[in-house]
């Protein structure tokens, strides 16, 4: 039974990386490489969501069922495992594939204060579609792994309307 307990102190660690209520949240950013980031600014008291692109308001083309899923996911953010080696991950990390930004507030309010939690996510091999990304929330001394997939469940989530055939 002994040999078959992690030795290392972070394997003890649960993999839910994050959570908040979807009341407290205020805005998200997803930043993807060289991409203009595409911000949702959310409305915890109405439920209604603002997107704009490039500075530019794309509200009309938002999916919004797929916005709140989006919110709820990261709500729970769950990651796949804990990296005992970081050394190669904040190397990978100092030039993130995807950052997500999420800022939070008092749940149900628009006022008062507002923190930012900042998850950035990289390849495990550099310049590569990999299985696996190193990920890591801004000033956190953990790093994590996802899977391409559960990436893709976060960041691959379209959140806008299919465009129309003409």
């Amino acid at each position: 039974l002994l040999p078959s307990l992690p030795t290392d102190g972070i394997k003890w660690k649960g993999l839910g990386a994050l959570r908040f209520t979807t009341f407290a949240l205020r805005k998200i950013t997803m930043a993807q490489g060289a991409f203009a980031p595409t911000i949702l600014d959310y409305n915890p008291v109405s439920a209604e969501w603002k997107v704009t692109r490039g500075g530019h308001d794309i509200t009309a083309e938002l999916d919004r069922v797929k916005a709140d899923q989006l919110a709820a996911s990261l709500s729970r953010f769950t990651v796949q495992d804990w990296a005992a080696d970081r050394s190669d991950a904040l190397q990978a990390l100092k030039t993130p594939f995807l950052t997500i930004q999420i800022v939070l507030g008092e749940p149900g309010r628009l006022d008062g204060p507002v923190r930012e939690i900042e998850i950035l996510f990289s390849p495990t091999q550099p310049n590569a579609s990999t299985a696996f990304y190193f990920g890591q929330i801004k000033n956190d001394p953990d790093i994590f792994y996802m899977t391409n997939n559960a990436l893709l469940q976060i960041a691959g989530i379209n959140i806008f309307k299919p465009k129309q055939a003409k």
